[in-house]
């Protein structure tokens, strides 16, 4: 596939996820040299996915781009190898008769349609070169199904089909398909974890009580009580009762700043009596 100036910006403008480095940039249009894949017309992607370069107690998510190849587009290249001569691959069940030979490359496999098959087992795929041993692999289902995608659990034989299929791609063409991987052969991606920090709001502090300065007026009421009170003082008991009430009020407490010369002048008037 030629790829010259114009459509390399064009790959870049189109197809590539905007803010790509130039060095990963790069890389990707070489694996669509080697692999012969055209992302203009979808037989590539460039996928952005996030990578702990970190630990696990102390992650860093990085951005990394990645060449990802579509199963169609693998097939289409495959089809202009000169000594391609097909590919045949199948989902494979418990009840289905199925002989598999590696050494040989032959594959044998039979079912009755409209038959319970069964749980699905896996897949086969062949591919055939001309002056070759054909190329047969076996995936196992259990190998490749993840519970976390619905596309495996709505269409889990198509998914390890597809999957089939690419494996021997892979195994017949080294050179142009080595270390390529169909999205449905990926784990199933899930945004990464990222610790939450929850802020408990500071507990507000009661507010302390008001020290609300008294009004006037309950002052003055409270000095009146205290002159009645020493109004009323006749004996050396009263007058000691009485001082007993007044310091009850804190030292300043302007009933004693008030009444305190009266209180002295009834206690005079008390002991002059007796």
């Amino acid at each position: 596939m030629p790829l010259d100036r114009e459509r390399i910006d064009l790959i870049k403008r189109t197809v590539c996820p905007q803010g790509i480095p130039d060095s990963e940039f790069a890389l990707f249009i070489e694996q669509c040299r080697r692999s012969g894949l055209d992302p203009l017309i979808k037989q590539a992607f460039c996928v952005e996915r996030r990578q702990n370069v970190g630990s696990r107690e102390n992650p860093k998510w990085v951005k990394k781009y990645e060449f990802q190849p579509a199963e169609a587009g693998m097939l289409a290249r495959a089809e202009q190898m000169p000594d391609f001569r097909g590919i045949t691959a199948q989902a494979a069940y418990e009840n289905d008769e199925i002989e598999i030979d590696p050494g040989s490359g032959h594959v044998s496999h039979r079912f009755k349609p409209g038959k319970d098959r069964g749980k699905i087992l896996g897949a086969w795929a062949k591919v055939e070169r001309e002056g070759r041993t054909p190329v047969v692999v076996w995936l196992n289902y259990s190998d490749y199904a993840d519970d976390r995608n619905p596309m495996w659990k709505r269409i889990g034989a198509t998914m390890i089909t597809k999957c089939a299929r690419v494996a021997a791609l892979r195994v017949a063409y080294p050179a142009a398909f080595g270390g390529l991987y169909i999205r449905e052969e990926m784990p199933h991606e899930e945004p990464p974890e990222r610790p939450v920090r929850v802020v408990q709001p500071e507990p507000e502090p009661e507010p302390e009580p008001a020290q609300l300065e008294p009004a006037r007026e309950s002052f003055e009421d409270q000095i009146a009580q205290a002159r009645a009170m020493i109004a009323a003082i006749k004996t050396h008991d009263d007058w000691t009762a009485c001082g007993k009430a007044l310091a009850a009020y804190p030292k300043g407490h302007p009933v004693r700043v008030q009444v305190s010369e009266e209180f002295i002048a009834a206690g005079e008037r008390v002991r002059g009596a007796a």
